[in-house]
């Protein structure tokens, strides 16, 4: 018997490493063929200096320090800076391999479908964001906590319990997603604490790894808590739900996981998996509440219904938003293992046959075949599903690289959701005679436009662009365009969007009227302009629909934002006043000046006074030319 029993370990040790193998070849060879995301783009921007991106949840911490580590000393391809993902899969990986070695054979099946085949989950291993990470430390402080639960002496459990706090530490400095966690497990370890029988005297060294677990855990978590409030008083935790947990976490990852029916299938399929998920957890709950047994399931089972129950009353109470896609993963493996505990626990306790054949079936029919099915039907190298729309960012700036060869500055627009990537790529490629010219306006004059479907809809200006080439995504669709005539000779220097203040102390705005006007006491799209500097102190100025502001002076010399091509009228000569201020010269060799009683902005000013000065307030959106730009602005020539 003791010999069958190990040879069947052996057994599932051997399959469940050979399966641990080909995702870690899959979720490599992932990481070095897939384009660079949007949100990747944003980290690699911190990484290089973007200070305004670092101060948002964008800055994984501990992901961004390890990319920049990964930076310096392997470079800057996807799998350089993807490496810290790839070692939160080990992390898992590991984990997972812990968990569920010893389990029967069918429970092991079910295992790998919920926690190691799900599409969605093993997409953040191939990207360079903390999810990884943070899902890797976590599933290494819950393996700790269930030694922890299990342990018989104070000594053992102090060793646990001190790696379960370090080990959580992490998945909170990758990921401020698992400050919630953080504090259930502190909850639970203090539960299970108060269960032990007390030793008199217990390991001191493990009594003082538990102290400085405990000391290390409390100062991180004092930090990062405060840095979610202040994120929250920023209202810079803009990604989560705000209807309910089912329709916003629940649903969505189900979704998510099974994206290829969600796109091929009405919701009913969806609604079925969700509704028969709450029904499990709830068996699940009923039968430890019944039992009555404080054992692994029950750890399980109370830590995922506190993890359900505290953002739920985070919502309620601090209207804060809930879980939603890829700040819900850790629910992911829970809802999984507890499913695998529950179904193990069912076969040891029961000797009947009729249960074993029960659990066995529902086991290998409801959730191996359909999870391993869902998997090989969505199973891809080329993208990840909450960015799809960089697929092709890749091999778009390939080609935008050879067209950029040979010519001494090439601009380029582009779709926002496309701006980091493109801006990676341009680095990437040492492509220094790209000009990025920020996110796509319906007016765009630049040599080349990347454009996402809706936005090619909305354009305005492709009638002096050929179609090079048309990149198939899924809802998206992707052009690339160059323009027909040849771009203009002038110089440029660099560009950048600005917000511009007047003497009134309000923003410049182009009005729907193509009038500019300051009249506006907060900046949005249309109190933004793109600066775009040439030799000279030379400048223009355009608008948010990408149409060069004019000093019109066919009327009263009034500035308006409705010319296509920046000529005479168009540009501006800028003198630096110091402190940010700014004034503007026109053709007419007029400063520009704000009219106090209409508030328009007029080219007639023939000194520089108070309303000749405008504040130009720089909008760091793209890294590198925000550098420049800076840079440029701070030491014109001109005084």
């Amino acid at each position: 018997m003791e010999e069958a029993k190990n040879k069947n370990a052996r057994i599932n040790s051997i399959l469940l490493l050979s399966v641990l193998s080909l995702l870690f070849v899959y979720v490599v060879y992932r990481a070095y063929h897939m384009a660079i995301t949007l949100d990747e783009g944003y980290s690699y921007g911190i990484i290089h200096g973007n200070k305004i991106t670092a101060a948002t949840a964008n800055n994984h911490y501990l992901n961004t320090f390890l990319m920049a580590v990964c930076s310096t000393l392997f470079g800057d391809s996807e799998l350089s800076l993807r490496l810290p993902s790839i070692c939160g899969f080990l992390m898992y990986a590991y984990a997972c391999y812990m968990l569920l070695r010893n389990k029967h054979l069918l429970i092991l099946l079910s295992g790998i479908a919920l926690l190691l085949l799900n599409p969605y989950l093993l997409d953040y291993f191939s990207l360079a964001r903390g999810y990884a990470l943070g899902i890797g430390f976590f599933m290494l402080s819950l393996v700790q906590l269930l030694k922890a639960a299990d342990a018989s002496t104070t000594t053992v459990f102090f060793k646990h319990a001190a790696f379960t706090l370090l080990f959580s530490t992490g998945a909170c400095l990758a990921n401020l997603t698992y400050v919630n966690a953080n504090l259930i497990l502190l909850l639970i370890l203090f539960i299970s604490y108060l269960r032990l029988k007390k030793e008199p005297a217990g390991n001191r060294k493990k009594i003082i790894l538990f102290v400085s677990a405990v000391i290390i855990n409390f100062g991180c978590l004092g930090i990062l808590i405060k840095e979610l409030f202040r994120l929250r008083a920023a209202n810079e935790l803009y990604f989560g739900g705000t209807t309910g947990f089912i329709h916003d976490t629940l649903h969505e990852l189900v979704g998510s996981s099974m994206y290829f029916w969600l796109h091929n299938y009405d919701g009913a399929v969806l609604q079925i998996a969700s509704q028969a998920f709450i029904a499990l957890f709830l068996v699940i709950i009923a039968y430890v509440l019944f039992c009555r047994r404080y054992n692994n399931l029950a750890v399980l089972t109370i830590l995922l219904s506190l993890m359900i129950a505290a953002p739920v009353v985070q919502f309620m109470l601090l209207a804060t938003k809930l879980p939603f896609g890829r700040t819900s993963l850790a629910y992911i493996p829970l809802m999984g293992l507890c499913l695998c505990f529950f179904m193990q626990e069912l076969l040891e306790k029961n000797r009947k046959k009729i249960i074993g054949y029960t659990v066995g079936s529902f086991s290998f029919l409801f959730l191996f075949i359909p999870g391993t099915f869902n998997f090989v039907l969505n199973a891809n190298v080329s993208y990840c599903y909450d960015a799809n729309f960089n697929m092709y960012s890749k091999e778009a700036m390939g080609t935008i690289n050879e067209l950029c060869k040979g010519r001494p500055r090439v601009t380029i627009m582009y779709s926002g959701y496309m701006g980091s990537g493109v801006n990676y790529y341009k680095h990437r490629y040492s492509i220094n005679n790209l000009v990025l010219a920020g996110d796509y306006k319906p007016m765009a004059d630049e040599d080349i436009l990347l454009l996402l479907k809706n936005e090619k809809e909305q354009a305005k200006c492709l009638d002096g662009y050929t179609l090079l080439k048309q990149y198939p995504i899924p809802n998206f669709d992707c052009f690339l365009y160059v323009k027909k005539e040849q771009a203009n000779n002038r110089e440029e220097l660099c560009r950048g969007d600005i917000n511009l203040k007047a003497s009134n102390r309000m923003y410049v705005c182009r009005e729907w009227d193509q009038r500019i006007i300051s009249n506006k006491k907060r900046a949005t799209s249309w109190e933004t302009f793109s600066f775009i500097a040439y030799p000279g102190n030379v400048c223009a100025l355009k608008t948010d629909e990408g149409l060069y502001v004019s000093a019109d002076l066919g009327s009263r010399a009034e500035l308006t934002g409705n010319r296509t091509q920046p000529n005479e009228w168009e540009l501006f000569r800028y003198i630096d006043l110091g402190g940010g201020s700014y004034a503007f010269k026109a053709a007419n060799s007029k400063y520009l000046s704000l009219d106090t009683t209409t508030l328009q902005l007029y080219a007639k000013g023939d000194s520089i006074g108070a309303n000749e000065r405008f504040e130009l307030i720089h909008l760091p959106i793209l890294y590198d030319t925000d550098v420049v730009l800076k840079a440029f602005l701070q030491h014109s020539p001109v005084k």
